[in-house]
């Protein structure tokens, strides 16, 4: 390898390598930190508390009073997150989803 392609591969290969590692691991590591998160939306919790939940761990979205809502996870890019369900502003339940 002659030092050109050395330098071409420092300024252009590395960072492509790096921004891929950090994608490929945010979206490989993204159900096994929700399976910590999700179950914290316990049944019977208000929809304030709910709200305040999300807020704290970086949710993405907002929680409908009653229906099935998505809160995206901001670090696997809302591809993963949490399917919360509410009726009448208490929650029903809530599951690791994953948005195609």
């Amino acid at each position: 390898m002659t030092r050109l392609q050395q330098g071409l591969f420092l300024v252009f290969g590395l960072p492509v390598l790096a921004i891929g590692g950090t994608v490929w691991h945010a979206l490989a590591n993204a159900e096994d930190r929700l399976a910590t998160v999700c179950p914290q939306f316990a049944e019977g919790m208000s929809l304030a508390a709910a709200t305040t939940l999300a807020e704290n761990q970086a949710l993405r979205g907002s929680l409908a009073a009653d229906g099935t809502s998505y809160l995206g996870e901001a670090w696997s890019y809302e591809r993963y997150g949490c399917q919360v369900t509410l009726r009448q502003g208490i929650v029903a339940s809530a599951r690791v989803a994953r948005r195609e």
